[in-house]
């Protein structure tokens, strides 16, 4: 596993968003999800498998053609906001605005974090995707995948629980590597 820094501020070269590389990938994580999302057969397919799911989480009834187009348009709007974030082209809004704790009840931020992302605090009511990373240091996350979610927990559904089981093994190459603050992540370039 490696890492490589996507987007961030000119001002800080260690801050903004990482995103790892798996071993015998040449795309990182982050562009990899983007691409799955955007790819309208692959989103079809998805819907049409999970189309139960996506009633539910929609709350009425809606075609698997219906909802790949809905998600791929929620997967745009969270491209174009994370890289306004990362850029710092919103005033007053940071990387660390849209990704919060993982867990709901987690109130203060901790040490190489585990965190998800959504449209949620921005203007969409009920997002059904998510990011998920590790936030190393204010404004600095390590991006370790994404995931259409539909259910309440992780668990629920094997391709969340996958997300899950990933973040904590970036969270322990993190430690192992000795990546605890944003400065520290030069060590793995």
């Amino acid at each position: 596993m490696k890492i490589d820094r996507k987007f961030g501020p000119d001002s800080n070269p260690h801050e903004g968003l990482w995103s790892i590389v798996l071993d015998g990938y040449a795309m990182c994580e982050l562009e990899k999800i983007f691409e799955k999302w955007r790819d309208a057969e692959h989103m079809l397919a998805y819907c049409t498998i999970n189309l139960s799911d996506l009633q539910a989480a929609f709350g009425y009834k809606i075609s698997a053609k219906e909802a790949a187009e809905k998600l791929m348009e929620e997967a745009d709007d969270l491209e174009e906001m994370l890289l306004s974030l990362a850029l710092q082209k919103l005033p007053g809004e940071t990387l660390q605005t849209l990704f919060r704790p993982l867990h709901n009840r987690e109130s203060r931020l901790t040490e190489l974090q585990l965190s998800k992302a959504s449209l949620k605090q921005y203007y969409r009511p009920n997002p059904k995707l998510r990011l998920y990373g590790v936030r190393v240091d204010a404004d600095t996350y390590v991006f370790t995948g994404g995931a259409i979610k539909l259910t309440h927990l992780m668990e629920d559904r094997p391709h969340t629980k996958r997300q899950l089981d990933r973040m904590v093994e970036v969270k322990n190459w993190l430690k192992d590597e000795g990546i605890l603050f944003s400065e520290d992540l030069s060590k793995l370039l």
